[in-house]
């Protein structure tokens, strides 16, 4: 069991529970307070016997709030006796800790409930619970609320690159997309457009590793590379560096042996690339075959010119569905900086050719706002497997 949160663990608890109370408190006050002003100016009750009775059914109604949130408050009381020492790390503190997890949880969904802005607070300090999926992801929902909350995105980016829970770096983009700063907005917007296949509801999920393949395709290793995870996606895995992009992609022209090709280059080259594939299937289809058959039914009305024309146009159909299967698995439109990236920032290196068109390249950018470079490593899945079996 991990020892280094579980006091935090226990005090955000205990906070937070506070915390409920205190805004429960307050609205309770202002909306019983006209009601008992009403019952003073009107009159006392009639007899000791009325007061009595009302003394009673407050007493009643007291005693119900205070057996509604025992359960909670027992599991963290016998958290701190049995586990917060040290001496019990037994079966029985892992399932206490579970329940104190799941209050934690709960107490932090009530706060996104009522709305209140002051439980900002507690969600910002929740975010220190890395290991707890739960808890994160609630948090992070009652800061949907408020994105302008100072402090988010110092706390939320490092959910969003380093989490090793998807659903945490999922929520975590969500809210960053939100952020004012366009930097930070660009990249969990980035996150979110390369991972929508990877969507999942259950809190525990694991990012998926890097492919095994990956390491197959033989792209260059760049000294002291960090994972980057806004850049992966069903065909690409992304890293960031050091350096400018003019040194980054020089690097990797060196390495690959190849020329760097600047943004309007490559938008050339790609666009090339589909209109040969185009014309390539569209002969193969008798697309001209199809025209001169049209004009001469048009002068005669042969119906046996008519039946070639519609067979030829079922073959055609079948062509234009393999194009765009295999659009779809190109690289080229995922190849695209995020926005706001200057396109003299923007290289791309062809790392491998196929039949004509491209089968793995690299994109080069400097990311917008930091002082550093994105690598996009891409693949053309009609070549190499997908990075994630769901992309299947």
């Amino acid at each position: 069991m991990n020892k280094r949160h579980e006091l935090p663990l226990l005090c955000l608890f205990l906070v937070i529970s506070l915390s409920i109370v205190s805004c429960s408190d307050d609205e309770s006050e202002k909306a019983e307070a006209p009601a008992t002003q009403a019952q003073e100016e009107t009159s006392a009750p009639d007899s000791t016997a009325e007061q009595e009775e009302l003394t009673a059914e407050e007493d009643e109604s007291d005693s119900s709030e205070t057996e509604e949130s025992g359960s909670a408050v027992d599991f963290a009381a016998a958290y701190d006796e049995e586990c917060d020492s040290g001496k019990n790390t037994s079966f029985d503190c892992e399932v206490l800790r579970s329940l104190l997890v799941v209050e934690v949880a709960m107490a932090l969904e009530e706060i996104e409930r009522s709305g209140d802005q002051r439980g900002t607070e507690e969600a910002l300090a929740a975010l220190d619970l890395v290991d707890e999926p739960e808890i994160l992801i609630a948090a992070c929902r009652i800061l949907g609320h408020f994105p302008d909350t100072p402090g988010i995105a110092e706390k939320v980016t490092p959910l969003l690159l380093d989490s090793p829970y998807l659903a945490v770096e999922q929520t975590a983009a969500q809210l960053l997309s939100r952020n004012a700063d366009p930097a930070t907005a660009g990249m969990a917007s980035q996150w979110s457009a390369n991972h929508g296949l990877m969507w999942t509801d259950d809190p525990y999920a694991l990012v998926p590793d890097f492919p095994e393949h990956y390491f197959d395709m033989e792209f260059p290793e760049y000294p002291d590379a960090e994972w980057y995870s806004p850049a992966d996606s069903d065909r690409s895995v992304g890293w960031w560096v050091q350096g400018s992009p003019a040194e980054v992609s020089k690097w990797f022209a060196e390495k690959l042996g190849v020329e760097v090709m600047d943004y309007n280059q490559w938008v050339e080259r790609s666009s090339a690339e589909m209109t040969t594939a185009y014309q390539s299937l569209m002969s193969q289809a008798g697309s001209g075959e199809t025209q001169q058959l049209m004009e001469k039914y048009v002068q005669t009305q042969d119906p046996a010119l008519l039946e070639k024309i519609q067979q030829l146009q079922a073959e055609m159909e079948v062509v234009s569905q393999k194009l765009q299967k295999d659009s779809d698995k190109a690289l080229n439109s995922l190849l695209l900086p995020p926005g706001g990236v200057a396109p003299e920032d923007v290289y791309y290196l062809i790392a491998e050719e196929k039949d004509g068109h491209v089968a793995r390249a690299i994109l080069v950018y400097r990311h917008t706002g930091a002082e550093r470079t994105v690598m996009q490593m891409a693949w053309d899945l009609g070549d190499y497997p997908p990075a994630w079996p769901v992309a299947n």
